[in-house]
């Protein structure tokens, strides 16, 4: 079965068609949304060759998967353990201290070889927040790394069983079909889990494997025909999706991607055009190039505080390719040659005890970073101006005792201890109107008692309002708040977060007060108060006078009035957060005093609750609420 394994242009080629669609998509060309699709096709050219190998040894007795190991990481640490380096040098230079929180345990992920399963707790890779991710990419790598851990033991294990030839294809036709199975399933379930975890992504390297293992030979004129629609079938979806993979709509570029490496041949028209010489050069400076582009983008993202032009981007692209080939002739070609190498000994031992060392230091920057010894100099508001606002607001939404924060105590116990449907600890007695919703609604709070009034609250982050939407403790919360709200009287609920675009329809709205109208004769909206994209790292790394002239995003305020004005016979009240917030201030500038918001999110500061309190007070939306 298995073939005399020898080096195949063709398959650098294919390896430029994926690095190179990469680049473009993640430069903005609008011309490729599907152009993501080139890390599945890296996938399955990875299982193809390393299939070869590996069953060429098993079938000729020379397997040794400590050697397979060994030229893995001679192939991967060098490049990685130096970028690496840069990152983390470049990170302690510019990341602000949040973005720091978020990067270090990506950073310290990298070195044990799981950056996918770190971020897949972290972040979704289709969310804004991924974009400032400098290792967002190396969720690819993990899944690579623990491939090439667990599948020459799986071969071996087949082996041993007795299973090769046909039995083991057979083995492997049921492992991809039953990954391929899970990856439709969590594709709707649990896309984060689908996009970045190993299980959802075995089914895209066994596609390789199947094709290296595969005993179909058809002639020339067949297999012209066959490689342009594998051609085709990896083309045209990069072209016309914009899909979250993977799952079945990944299909047909796997299959492409599968047969160009079955049929393109170098006989074949597609295969003398994957063969030319520059495909090839940049085939083989695809892994430094990829290992680069990412960390480039995000850091001119941080750098600037906004969104690169396209010019920028591609030219950023362009030195990315730069950067692939210094990495291809300085690190990988010097440690990976068999003749001479440099650091002959560098094996696994070397290169594990290289993450160790990166690790350490990650370990240090991020002692330092929770002992505050970074100091940067910015233009704007300095890091310590910005934190101190954040624990006076963070006092004022009462984090921990009224509100469920992201560091809070864990729910059950925050549940049993909440009181905030009695006086305060300053004896100010509890206005009888109650604020339900995420830390957008702890903000409202806060307005509502810079007015003197005093609500009962129960907030909590990331909490929805409508019940089949909600995650279980935030249900819970709102069963104890609407118990509490009937026991106590309370007949007027005030509802605000960040409306997400499923609350927004007209049905959502009839649900969310068929609901709440269940125990409260009175129910009030609070629309959304305009973003600014950006504005935490702007408030630091502009100067103010910039920052005073940010224009403002309206959009999700205009999607909620919208939704609400197509509701019939509501009894909804709404109170239009945006136009007691920007008043009469000239473009409705996010600075005061000082900062009125914290983030693009809309998160109050003090000064913004006090101002936004003011116009509140003086609209008279709060008359009536109380009976």
């Amino acid at each position: 079965m298995h073939k005399a394994v020898g080096y195949r242009a063709e398959i650098d080629g294919l390896r430029a068609v994926a690095v190179l669609t990469i680049l473009l998509h993640h430069a903005g060309v609008p011309w490729l949304p599907g152009g993501y699709l080139g890390v599945d096709m890296f996938f399955v050219v990875s299982g193809f060759v390393i299939t070869r190998l590996l069953v060429a040894e098993l079938d000729s007795g020379t397997f040794d998967a400590a050697a397979f190991w060994r030229r893995r990481v001679r192939r991967i640490l060098p490049p990685l353990v130096v970028l690496l380096a840069v990152v983390l040098t470049a990170a302690w230079g510019m990341m602000s201290a949040r973005q720091m929180e978020d990067f270090l345990p990506v950073f310290l992920g990298a070195t044990a070889m799981v950056p996918n399963i770190v971020l897949w707790d972290q972040v979704g890779y289709f969310s804004q927040v991924a974009k400032m991710r400098p290792l967002l990419h190396l969720w690819s790598l993990g899944v690579e790394e623990q491939f090439y851990l667990l599948y020459p033991l799986l071969l071996a294990g087949l082996a041993g069983l007795g299973l090769r030839s046909r039995g083991r294809v057979w083995a492997l036709w049921a492992l991809a079909l039953a990954s391929l199975t899970l990856a439709g399933a969590l594709v709707v379930v649990a896309p984060s889990a689908g996009f970045y975890l190993l299980p959802s992504r075995v089914w895209e390297l066994l596609a390789g494997a199947l094709a290296a293992l595969s005993l179909w030979h058809p002639g020339l004129r067949a297999r012209q025909v066959w490689a342009l629609l594998g051609l085709a079938l990896m083309l045209v979806p990069m072209l016309v999706y914009e899909t979250r993979s993977p799952g079945p709509a990944t299909v047909p570029p796997i299959l492409g991607a599968a047969l160009c490496l079955m049929v393109a041949r170098p006989d074949t028209w597609v295969g003398k055009g994957l063969a030319l010489g520059p495909m090839v050069a940049v085939g083989k400076i695809s892994f430094g190039a990829y290992l680069w582009h990412w960390p480039l983008l995000v850091f001119t993202r941080i750098h600037m505080a906004e969104e690169p032009s396209l010019a920028l981007k591609l030219g950023l692209m362009a030195v990315a390719l730069g950067l692939g080939w210094a990495s291809w002739r300085f690190v990988e070609a010097p440690f990976r040659r068999a003749e001479r190498p440099v650091f002959p000994r560098f094996g696994i031992a070397v290169g594990v005890a290289s993450l160790a060392g990166l690790a350490t230091i990650g370990g240090a920057v991020m002692l330092a970073e929770a002992r505050d010894w970074r100091r940067l100099d910015w233009p704007g508001y300095s890091p310590s101006a910005i934190r101190a606002i954040e624990v006076e607001r963070g006092i004022l939404v009462r984090s921990k005792i009224c509100h469920l924060g992201d560091e809070s105590v864990p729910p059950g116990p925050f549940m049993a201890q909440w009181a905030c449907g009695q006086p305060d600890a300053t004896g100010q007695e509890i206005w009888p109107v109650g604020v339900f919703g995420d830390s957008i609604g702890s903000d409202f709070a806060m307005v509502l008692r810079a007015t003197g009034r005093n609500p009962m609250q129960m907030t909590g982050f990331g909490c929805a309002l409508l019940p089949d939407r909600m995650r279980p403790e935030c249900r819970e919360m709102a069963e104890l708040f609407r118990a509490t709200a009937k026991a106590s009287g309370i007949r007027t609920v005030i509802l605000i977060n960040r409306w997400e675009p499923a609350e927004l329809t007209p049905q959502a709205l009839v649900d969310l007060e068929l609901w709440w109208g269940e125990v409260f004769d009175t129910v009030v909206l609070v629309a959304p108060l305009p973003r600014f994209a950006e504005l935490e790292e702007r408030l630091l790394r502009w100067p103010r006078d910039r920052v005073a002239g940010l224009q403002p995003d309206f959009s999700e305020r205009e999607a909620f009035l919208r939704a609400r004005s197509r509701v019939q016979g509501s009894e909804m009240r709404v109170i239009d957060a945006a136009a007691l917030f920007c008043g009469a201030r000239p473009g409705c500038s996010p600075l005061g005093e000082g900062p009125l918001l914290l983030d693009g999110s809309g998160h109050l500061t003090p000064e913004g609750a006090r101002l936004y309190g003011q116009a509140l007070e003086a609209s008279g939306d709060l008359d009536g609420m109380v009976p």
